[in-house]
């Protein structure tokens, strides 16, 4: 029987944070089985496929754009006297993981589920 990961191990096995896992559920980029009570799982081998080593950018920025967000929740919370630019340097930071999202975007999108229903590989698609 293959070995079965469930979210919170799949997140971390693909290197992003456990809301971006379910982003990318909600928005149908990657379908989870489920087992009879209704537990969500991949099995390892669906992961290890998600993951193209070569060319492969989308978990490098996916984890950008989640450090970005979490540094600017934490500049957040700094004392605004003794840190008088930390909402300003958060807004950045925050737009910067913004910015990411298009770019993500053009990685992701060419995993569309295959008719098995199993998640084809992510894979760049600019010029060779």
């Amino acid at each position: 029987m293959e070995e079965r990961c469930y979210l919170d191990e799949t997140a971390s096995h693909l290197g992003v944070d456990r809301t971006t896992l379910y982003r990318w559920i909600r928005a149908g980029t990657i379908h989870p089985r489920r087992e009879p009570g209704g537990r969500q799982f991949f099995y390892r081998s669906e992961l290890d496929d998600l993951i193209v080593p070569q060319g492969h950018v989308t978990r490098p920025l996916m984890q950008l754009h989640d450090q970005l967000h979490r540094l600017a929740q934490k500049l957040r919370l700094l004392d605004q006297e003794a840190y008088p630019l930390a909402r300003h340097d958060a807004r950045r930071l925050e737009g910067m993981a913004e910015s990411l999202k298009p770019l993500i975007s053009t990685y992701i999108e060419v995993q569309v589920p295959n008719p098995l229903g199993r998640p084809s590989k992510l894979t760049y698609r600019g010029v060779s």
